[in-house]
C-alpha cells in the first residue's frame, strides 16, 4: 500500500492555476445513456437507460478521476466558515453489494467535526456521518452510482438505512443508477449523479479542466490535469452553473451553483469545499 501524505500543520488553503482547458467542451450532456459526448459510449437496453450486460461491469474502477481499488483510502480535512474543523475519510472495502441486478463495490465515507482550536484526531473529533456507497464501472470507463446506505446521520445511528434522510438504492421504485464520474473530462459536461426522486437528484458539471493544484506548504505535491466540478441538489433549490458556462468564470460563484470539488488523476477527489486532501493510500 503506497502512502501519499500531504499533511500540513499550517492550514489547508490551496492555490490553483489553469494551465490547459480541454477544447471542444461546449455543454455536452451526460445522462443515463452513458457518457453522451459523441465518444461511443455503451448504449442502454432498459427503461432506465442502464446497460444491464453484466459482462460490461467491473468492481474495480480505473477511471483516473474516480479510482476504486480495494484498500484505497483518502483523508481530507479543513475548516469551514464557522471555524469547525471537518475531517472526511473515504475507504474502499473488499465487500460487494448486489443492487439492481449488478454486483457493486462498497466504499465507505466517514465524517467527523471538531470545535477545538487546534484539534487532534481522533480525541477532539465527534463522528457525524457514516455512509456505505455502491459503485461499478462500465467497460467504457464510466463510474456508475447505485446508491448509499446511511449508518450514522447527524451524530446518531440511523434506522432503515437512512431512507428518510437521503439514502437510496437504484433498485428502489422509480430510482435508477446515476453517474459518479464520466470517462471524458470535457468542460461543460453535465450528468445526473443520483436518480431517486423521493430522496436524491444530485447533478454535476465540469467547469474547468487541465488545472494544476498545489496544496498549501507542500511544494512537492502539485496535482496536474485536475478537473473542477460543481455538484448540486435541485431538491434544495440549487440550479448548478448555467449552460453555457460564463466566460470568464466568476471569482465568487453563487451558492446556487452547489458544492465545489476538484479531482486529480490517479487519486480522485482532492478538494471538497472547505476540506482538502491530507493523506492518500493506494489499494
Amino acid at each position: 500500500m503506497t502512502e501519499h501524505n500531504t499533511e500540513s500543520t499550517d492550514g489547508h488553503d490551496f492555490r490553483r492555476r489553469t494551465v490547459l482547458e480541454i477544447a471542444g467542451g461546449a455543454g455536452a450532456t451526460i445522462g443515463l445513456l452513458g457518457a453522451s459526448t459523441g465518444s461511443g459510449a455503451a448504449q442502454p437496453d432498459d427503461e432506465h437507460g442502464q446497460n444491464r450486460n453484466r459482462r460490461c461491469y467491473s468492481l474495480s474502477s480505473d477511471n483516473p478521476y474516480f479510482p476504486l481499488q480495494v484498500g484505497q483510502q483518502s483523508v481530507l480535512q479543513g475548516t469551514d466558515d464557522e471555524g469547525v474543523t471537518v475531517r472526511v475519510q473515504v475507504t474502499v472495502f473488499d465487500e460487494t453489494e448486489d443492487v439492481a441486478g449488478i454486483t457493486t463495490r462498497v466504499f465507505e465515507e466517514r465524517e467527523w467535526e471538531s470545535e477545538a482550536e487546534d484539534p487532534t484526531f481522533p480525541d477532539d473529533f465527534d463522528l457525524i456521518e457514516v455512509s456505505e456507497n455502491y459503485a461499478a464501472q462500465t467497460c467504457d470507463g464510466t463510474v456508475w452510482y447505485f446508491g448509499e446506505e446511511l449508518l450514522v446521520f447527524d451524530g446518531e445511528p440511523v434506522e432503515n438505512g437512512g431512507a428518510d434522510v437521503g439514502a437510496w438504492r437504484a433498485d428502489d421504485p422509480a430510482s435508477a443508477p446515476g453517474i459518479l464520474m464520466t470517462t471524458w473530462p470535457v468542460v461543460g459536461s453535465r450528468w445526473q449523479q443520483e436518480v431517486a426522486p423521493e430522496a436524491a437528484l444530485d447533478e454535476a458539471t465540469i467547469v474547468e479542466a487541465g488545472l494544476a493544484v498545489d496544496l498549501e506548504n507542500d511544494d512537492s505535491d502539485t496535482f496536474e490535469d485536475c478537473i473542477r466540478v460543481f455538484e448540486w441538489n435541485p431538491i434544495e433549490g440549487q440550479t448548478g452553473p448555467p449552460s453555457p458556462l460564463p466566460d470568464p468564470l466568476p471569482e465568487d460563484v453563487p451558492n446556487s451553483w452547489g458544492d465545489e470539488k476538484i479531482f486529480a488523476p490517479g487519486v480522485g477527489i482532492i478538494v471538497d469545499e472547505d476540506v482538502e486532501l491530507v493523506q492518500f493510500s493506494e489499494g
